[in-house]
C-alpha cells in the first residue's frame, strides 16, 4: 500500500511516501506501516531514508495507520505522521502522532504526541506548517458512540506550537457540529483518511467533513468544510463551507479540503 499518504517540501527536492502494510524490522508479516523519503534531481529518486513504526498492533486491526495521513514542511525539515490506530500506554487505539526532524540526511523522532482515552484515533488526520512552528492533529472523529471520548466530547483538533524543539498546546478546536455518530470532523475513525490542511504560517486552517449534514437536514450527510482562523496565539469560532442544496445524502462534501499557502484559495 505504498502511496497511502504522500507529501513533499515547497521546491520538489524532497518526497514521503507511506507506506500503510509496510514491513519492519525485516518481518514482512507484520504489516506495522512505514514512511519511506526520497530525495529528488532531475528525474532521478533516491531512498534517503525509512521511517517505521514502532509497534506491530497495525496489522491487528486490519486497516493502515502509521502513515494513514502525513505531512511535511516546506522546507523538508519536520514530518508529522499520524498513527491512529495503535494501542500505547494501555489504552486501545488510543492513537498518535510523530514528529520527525531531519538533520542533514538523518531522520530521528523530535516527540510523541499521544491521546488519553481509548478508541480515540489521535492523528487520523495531521498537518503542519509550511515554516515548520504549528503542527494539527484530530481525535475522536467519526467513531460516535463506540468513541470512549466521543460519549461526552465532539471530535476535535489539537494545535501545537514549536518554540526550538519543544512544543506546547496552544488549544484545541471541538467541531462545530458537535457529538454526532456520523461526524467526519479531519477525517475517518479509522485513520487512513485525513481531511486537514494548513497555510504557511499556520495561521488558516480547513478541516473537513464529510459526514456532516446541512441545509436543515438532521442526517443527509451533504458534508461540509470549516475553516478557522489565528489572529495571535487565539483562533475564531470558524466558518462553514456547505455544499449547494443540490448536492444528494451521502455525498461527502468535505471528505477530502486543501488550502494554499496563502489562504486564497480552498479545494473541498
Amino acid at each position: 500500500r505504498l502511496g497511502t499518504s504522500v507529501a513533499m517540501d515547497a521546491n520538489g527536492t524532497r518526497v514521503a511516501i507511506a507506506a500503510g502494510y509496510g514491513s519492519t524490522s525485516g518481518d514482512t508479516s507484520n504489516k506495522a506501516g512505514n514512511v519511506i523519503i526520497y530525495t529528488l534531481s532531475g528525474t532521478t529518486a533516491t531512498r534517503e531514508a525509512v521511517i517505521v513504526a514502532e509497534t506491530n498492533y497495525l496489522y491487528a486491526l486490519n486497516f493502515p495507520t502509521f502513515g494513514g495521513c502525513i505531512s511535511m514542511d516546506k522546507l523538508g525539515e519536520r514530518i508529522v505522521v499520524g498513527h491512529a490506530g495503535v494501542t500505547a500506554g494501555g489504552l486501545t487505539n488510543c492513537g498518535q502522532a510523530h514528529i520527525y526532524k531531519r538533520t542533514g540526511t538523518t531522520w530521528a523522532k523530535e516527540i510523541t504526541f499521544e491521546s488519553d482515552y481509548n478508541y480515540d484515533y489521535q492523528g487520523n488526520g495531521v498537518a503542519i506548517s509550511g515554516d515548520g512552528n504549528t503542527v494539527f492533529m484530530t481525535r475522536g472523529a467519526g467513531n460516535g458512540n463506540s468513541n470512549e471520548r466521543a460519549q461526552t466530547h465532539a471530535p476535535s483538533v489539537k494545535i501545537y506550537t514549536r518554540s526550538g524543539t519543544s512544543w506546547s498546546l496552544q488549544t484545541e478546536i471541538n467541531s462545530p457540529a458537535g457529538i454526532y455518530q456520523n461526524n467526519r470532523f479531519g477525517g475517518l475513525n479509522t485513520g487512513a483518511v485525513g481531511s486537514i490542511s494548513c497555510t504557511n504560517d499556520g495561521n488558516i486552517l480547513v478541516i473537513g467533513d464529510g459526514g456532516a449534514s446541512s441545509n436543515g437536514s438532521s442526517n443527509n450527510k451533504h458534508g461540509k468544510a470549516w475553516v478557522f482562523t489565528r489572529t495571535g496565539t487565539s483562533w475564531d469560532s470558524g466558518v462553514a463551507l456547505t455544499p449547494s442544496g443540490s448536492l444528494g445524502t451521502n455525498d461527502g462534501f468535505g471528505t477530502r479540503a486543501t488550502i494554499d499557502d496563502n489562504g486564497t484559495v480552498i479545494v473541498v
